[in-house]
């Protein structure tokens, strides 16, 4: 199971005078990355670095750093967020240089530290759900429900037909066996 941000944040962190603001947020998709990334580059338009790191998935990822020596600010932000196991998660950190050379060791630290704070107690568990269609006898209907309690499934809608009840529902179980009998997924269509 992986975590997700659950609300918008950020952090100041001020280190040998560069000023290093941190944001995080939830992102579903890529379109509200580069919606994030477009608005604090405009409202920091004067800030010498902004760089970012995003995971949506085990499979899309990115950061960059904008500028910066490598390996010492997206990629470390990046790792932190496979280490942690985020997903649909986007950090930008915004710098404000102070005059004064950091160095590596000290420039991955300044960047990590406002992270850091954004992300503590700012999650949660993401459980990922499925969707699935079955058609089953009315008087089999209390059995589901009872069923859909003890599963923690809920029922997304419910139509009366001749042959019974259609239900479409949506569960944590991805197991065929654990499923109600004749269940039709309807995520891989």
């Amino acid at each position: 199971m992986s975590n997700i941000v659950i609300k918008p944040k950020s952090a100041t962190y001020t280190f040998n005078k560069s000023k290093f603001i941190a944001f995080v947020y939830h992102v579903p998709d890529l379109a509200s990355i580069n919606h994030y990334l477009t608005e604090i580059r405009k409202d920091y338009h004067d800030a010498r670095h902004i760089v970012y790191a995003y995971r949506l998935t085990d499979q899309i990822m990115k950061c960059d750093e904008d500028g910066e020596p490598s390996n010492t600010c997206g990629k470390p932000i990046l790792s932190l967020l496979v280490q942690q196991d985020y997903i649909q998660t986007l950090v930008i950190v915004v710098r404000y240089f102070g005059g004064i050379l950091l160095g590596t060791g000290n420039l991955k630290r300044a960047y990590l530290e406002p992270v850091f704070t954004c992300l503590q107690d700012n999650y949660e568990v993401y459980i990922p759900l499925y969707r699935y269609q079955v058609t089953i006898p009315y008087n089999d209907l209390g059995y589901f429900n009872n069923w859909c309690h003890i599963t923690h499934t809920k029922v997304l809608d419910q139509q009366y037909i001749e042959q019974g009840v259609m239900l479409v529902y949506e569960t944590p179980i991805t197991q065929p066996e654990s499923l109600f009998p004749g269940s039709i997924s309807l995520d891989d269509k």
